[in-house]
């Protein structure tokens, strides 16, 4: 059987360092991109394939351990019910990532567990190296789960008080500056941005409330009508936002998703005017909306990758400087906004 490439033999194809080579190929900012590019790509002429488990084996060599285990990332929740719409969509994303790096998957949730240190134990068991955190709804979530002995990082942000790991996350800022700039430029002559309430239960929501405020006062000076971000809560929210939209004429809008426009009258005609223009903030594929759309894809080989370089660099627990990478979300136009 052939020898597997290393790092090593990448090195001296290319007459440059090891170090060089690491680099590029865990993607760090640290490296020019035209060298980076000339790296892996020669690493993919030579048939490279990472191998954690030899990782794990310089670190048996170290501790003393008797007996190798498969390394593994595992996906993990804090509980059960936290925001099944937004996760389950990046599981089949972050397993395929995870596998085609030859790290082994693991999926966990810490409420089957007496104690997050419980389940921290079962994870070391069974090999886990890297954790990937899913969002949560609760605030005190993964509160007393020991950092130290892993590799971990957030896969989007829930509601969750701040942990001191590092976030995989969705540009909710800028979306929301996008949005308002496309807004502008169709010239309506009334615009409003509609927000669930609260919106800033989450960093996400904040960042998205924080930016709308910039938006309306680009419209302003634009000299399009509009009022500060309203805010919509209790039963049929968009129902109420649809109608509010019609009562108030308003031709164009930003609005939280597609929902908006299933809302009927008595007599079966759709609330909102046919002619007003909408962006969703979370447009779903099913939709002809225009809006943005999560690349949960990018998201998952993005938080992947992050880790990947983490535990091939042996960083465990919480960074002293934590990192927030943004993925962007995907525009996808739509009859009201066709570019």
């Amino acid at each position: 059987m052939s020898r597997s490439v290393t790092l090593r033999d990448i090195a001296e194809a290319l007459g440059v360092d090891m170090s060089t080579v690491s680099r590029a190929l865990n993607n760090s900012p640290r490296i020019r991109q035209s060298t980076a590019e000339k790296v892996r790509a020669k690493a993919a002429e030579m048939g490279y394939r990472p191998d954690p488990s030899l990782r794990r084996l310089t670190q048996l060599r170290w501790t003393g351990e008797t007996s190798a285990r498969p390394v593994s990332i595992a996906l993990i929740k804090w509980l059960k019910a936290d925001c099944p719409f937004r996760t389950q969509e990046l599981i089949a994303p972050v397993r395929i990532a995870v596998e085609s790096l030859g790290y082994g998957f693991e999926t966990f949730c810490v409420e089957d567990y007496k104690s997050p240190a419980e389940a921290a134990r079962l994870m070391e068991a069974r090999g886990v190296a890297g954790l990937i955190l899913l969002p949560s709804n609760y605030p005190s979530a993964w509160t007393g789960f020991p950092w130290a002995r892993f590799t971990a990082i957030h896969l989007l942000m829930g509601k969750e008080l701040p942990t001191g790991l590092s976030y995989v996350d969705q540009g909710a800022f800028r979306v929301m500056l996008d949005a308002g700039r496309r807004v502008a430029e169709a010239r309506p002559k009334s615009a409003a941005i509609c927000f669930f309430s609260p919106p800033s239960e989450t960093p996400e929501g904040l960042q998205s409330y924080s930016a709308a405020v910039t938006v309306i006062e680009w419209w302003k000076k634009a000299g399009i009508a509009c009022q500060p971000p309203r805010l919509f809560d209790g039963i049929e929210i968009m129902r109420q936002m649809a109608e509010w939209l019609a009562k108030e004429k308003v031709e164009a809008a930003i609005v939280p998703n597609a929902g908006i426009d299933a809302w009927k009258k008595p007599n079966g005609q759709p609330i909102l005017p046919e002619k007003t223009k909408l962006i969703a903030l979370d447009r779903r594929g099913w939709s002809d909306f225009a809006g943005y759309e999560r690349q949960s894809d990018l998201l998952a080989r993005r938080a992947v990758q992050y880790i990947d370089s983490l535990i091939r660099h042996g960083e465990r627990g919480c960074p002293a400087l934590p990192e927030t990478i943004l993925v962007p979300l995907l525009w996808v136009p739509g009859p009201s906004f066709p570019e």
